[in-house]
């Protein structure tokens, strides 16, 4: 059972300036993917290469690529139902989750630059879920064996380390950067809050919350040890209208907005601050 819901929703790439000055430098562009009438973009690495996902006429949504000249290739893990390639590393490697027909639970895949497929359960797990990926090889995700979803890091030689928030009832995780820090999300059960966290390399934990906010999902971290993502502000009791957020890495935090919506919700982050 999932406690952070990730619903599909229309994302920008945002060409930033250094994070001192955002208000100054903000540079918004769409992506649209030919015929899809939605299009969602999540990944994006130092090359300024995108992945996404688009919904398809037969049901289900199909993943893609788009590189910084436009060009698409799609990403279609074998007879699966639906593809959501959340992460994209600087070799051109790819993770994320896919399902198969209703019924099916979600399971966790790694696409080589060569197009080749290795899927993956944390073992014991209702589901598996991935969303993160640096350019070791290291994917971090989510995962269930009961009620509450952990956070699981799968090594690049596929073996798994699994972990919680101390005292958190649900702990997420959703990106890692070189260094091996990793940015999540923990909660409670019963009332659906949650609140961000940093966790080193040595398993240490710093909570992040956006200032003012009544929900925080740190998604994306770089390399300089900045972070991205959403929050909630108690107004939304609903929590139906996030703002997207970025983050220093001494965690001082701004707002960023795509004009003229109701929501931004920011999913990934290289290291030229490109969101």
């Amino acid at each position: 059972m999932r406690t952070l819901q990730l619903p599909l929703l229309a994302l920008v790439v945002v060409q930033l300036g250094s994070v001192a000055c955002l208000a100054d430098n903000l540079e918004f562009a769409t992506i649209n993917y030919p015929g899809a009438s939605a299009t969602w973009v999540y990944g994006i690495n130092n090359e300024g290469t995108v992945t996404g996902a688009h919904g398809i006429s037969a049901g289900g949504f199909q993943g893609f690529t788009r590189d910084q000249a436009g060009n698409l290739t799609p990403v279609e893990v074998p007879y699966s139902q639906s593809t959501y390639p959340f992460a994209i590393n600087d070799t051109g490697h790819i993770a994320g989750t896919y399902f198969n027909p209703p019924g099916t639970i979600d399971q966790g895949f790694l696409m080589a630059s060569n197009a080749s497929f290795v899927t993956f359960d944390v073992p014991g797990s209702d589901y598996t879920e991935a969303y993160g990926l640096n350019d070791s090889g290291v994917i971090v995700g989510d995962y269930s064996s009961d009620i509450s979803p952990s956070a699981f890091i799968r090594n690049a030689d596929g073996t798994f380390t699994t972990f919680s928030y101390p005292g958190a009832e649900t702990t997420q995780a959703f990106g890692i950067n070189n260094q091996g820090v990793v940015v999540g999300s923990y909660g409670s059960n019963n009332n659906g809050e949650f609140q961000g966290f940093v966790r080193d390399p040595n398993g240490n934990f710093t909570s992040l919350s956006f200032p003012g906010s009544s929900a925080t999902a740190p998604f994306a971290i770089n390399d300089e040890g900045e972070i991205a993502g959403w929050y909630f502000t108690p107004s939304d009791t609903t929590q139906s209208d996030p703002q997207g957020f970025l983050c220093t890495a001494t965690l001082v935090c701004t707002t960023i907005e795509f004009p003229d919506t109701d929501y931004t919700r920011i999913y990934g982050l290289n290291d030229s601050g490109v969101i």
